[in-house]
């Protein structure tokens, strides 16, 4: 079973920070809770943890309300941004400190503490001052503090926000690794979408309180629910159209002309144009002739901007891709059945 979360709603005076909320987390299971700032993610966590009380709605844990559980008997995690290390304790009292708070024995302490840290990769770190280790290492110590109890569930906030990019990237797969060595239930809150796709197992997407999509990371990517979930993804190539049925197709008619997809679409629509959509060796279905504005080196990546009938669109090439000089036109070719997504 695991965690519930059922129709949970909580609000601040006249503000409405969670709205109708509910989504699972199965035992074992990385969810990604994925939102812009300010959407309620960090109010979610708060109730689930018990520090929040929601004005409706209720928060299961293995079938049974945890409604009226103080937070420090609902025996989950946390783990946040700034790591809230003691810093006048060494690395070994840190990560010790949740476990003399529970009145382990010393030696049950010393057992532990030797699993733990040889998980994150710092044995043999247990006398370092806390003050003298890198933003990685402590960021280490606070997840050995967090796993240390053997928390039913842990619930990270925006644990690497305080990191720079390479160091971030590497930790996110080691973090998600050590999770999935303990078999730990987790919630993984941030704003990140490629943090929450490199370490979740699936993501639920929220925006102002309200839940708007789950499914797994490479689901909610190659089909996004809605223009807000497309945007917040980084999918930029959205153009307004008129959807006609004709038979078991539908025909939508752009700035860039009438496409025919399948399915059933009838009024305003918004095309979505995938960014990995594009060909340059004219053996798609659907041509046009693009102007290319600007590209940038992206490391394996190359992102390209064009002008295709005075609309801008964005896509992405692999890097040894030869694209014409910039201002210079070529031809685009797309495959429909892959390259467009009607949103409504």
């Amino acid at each position: 079973m695991g965690l519930r979360v059922e129709q949970v709603t909580k609000s601040f005076g006249e503000t409405l920070a969670l709205e109708d909320v509910s989504f699972e987390v199965s035992h074992g299971e990385i969810v990604a809770v994925l939102g812009p700032s300010g959407c309620g993610k960090s109010t979610l966590l708060a109730v689930i943890a018990g520090l929040e009380i929601p004005d409706s709605g209720i928060v299961y844990w293995n079938g049974e309300t945890l409604q009226g559980v103080a937070p420090h008997l609902r025996g989950f995690g946390l783990m946040f941004q700034d790591y809230a290390l003691f810093p006048h304790m060494n690395v070994f009292d840190n990560v010790a400190f949740g476990l003399r708070m529970a009145k382990m024995s010393g030696q049950a302490i010393k057992t532990r503490l030797e699993e733990v840290l040889d998980l994150v990769g710092l044995r043999g770190f247990e006398e370092r001052d806390v003050n003298t280790l890198s933003g990685g290492e402590q960021q280490r110590v606070a997840l050995a503090r967090s796993l240390a109890p053997r928390p039913k569930m842990l619930m990270l906030d925006e644990p690497l926000g305080s990191l720079d990019r390479t160091l971030r990237e590497r930790l996110l797969l080691e973090l998600g690794e050590i999770l999935r060595r303990v078999d730990q239930t987790a919630i993984y809150v941030t704003h990140d979408q490629e943090e929450a796709f490199a370490v979740a197992d699936r993501v639920v997407i929220m925006n102002e309180g309200k839940v708007v999509q789950t499914g797994t990371p490479q689901a909610v990517y190659a089909q996004p629910a809605s223009i807000f979930v497309a945007r917040f993804l980084g999918l930029e190539n959205l153009l307004p159209g008129t959807a006609r049925p004709e038979g078991g197709r539908t025909t939508i008619e752009t700035d860039l002309g009438a496409f025919s997809v399948s399915g059933q679409f009838e009024g305003d629509v918004t095309v979505l144009i995938r960014p990995n959509s594009a060909r340059l060796d004219e053996k798609g279905k659907l041509k046009f002739e693009a102007r290319l504005l600007e590209h940038s080196f992206r490391g394996t990546i190359c992102r390209a901007v064009f002008e295709v009938n005075g609309t801008r669109l964005t896509f992405e090439f692999l890097s040894d891709v030869d694209l014409p000089e910039q201002g210079h036109t070529t031809v685009l070719s797309f495959d429909p059945s892959t390259a467009i997504q009607v949103l409504q």
